[in-house]
């Protein structure tokens, strides 16, 4: 059964300093709490778009506010890439290791898991990170840009 424990993103351990802590596995309202952060770091496309419109003509500058305005207004949702660029910033891998750590022990806050993820040697950050990429339903080694798509015959 080698694997199984990444196909069913499976609980794991990991040891920082002389504590042992169970990261537990994300839900799918996890999932939708790490679209909303990243949607909420964005910044403004209207504020961006007036800040770019200096030495454009009119019809550029009508153009491109109207595309940050339909951004502005449109979906919150954020693509799987967009998602794969945030979690691997320091924030999202905090972020990441907060929302696994804090399903088992529930008294590590956001700043306690920066903390614990500053002392890490690299080996044990190394680890964290295939754990964190098991969690996120990605075996070790693989993105999200390495699937294929299913061939039909």
């Amino acid at each position: 059964m080698d694997g199984l424990n990444q196909l069913t993103a499976a609980d794991g351990t990991i040891r920082i300093g002389e504590q042992t802590f169970r990261l537990g596995q994300l839900t799918l309202a996890d999932y939708g709490e790490i679209e909303n952060r990243v949607v909420s770091r964005r910044r403004d496309p209207v504020s961006v778009a007036v800040g770019n419109l200096d030495g454009l003509g009119e019809k550029q500058q009508e153009f491109l506010l109207g595309r940050a305005f339909d951004e502005a207004t449109g979906g919150k949702v954020a693509s799987a890439g967009e998602i794969d660029q945030w979690r691997q910033t320091p924030d999202g891998t905090c972020y990441l290791f907060w929302m696994m750590v804090r399903k088992n022990h529930p008294e590590i806050t956001l700043q306690r898991a920066a903390q614990l993820l500053a002392s890490l040697t690299s080996e044990i950050e190394r680890e964290l990170r295939g754990r964190m990429e098991d969690a996120l339903g990605m075996p070790v080694g693989n993105s999200p840009g390495q699937t294929q798509p299913a061939t039909i015959t």
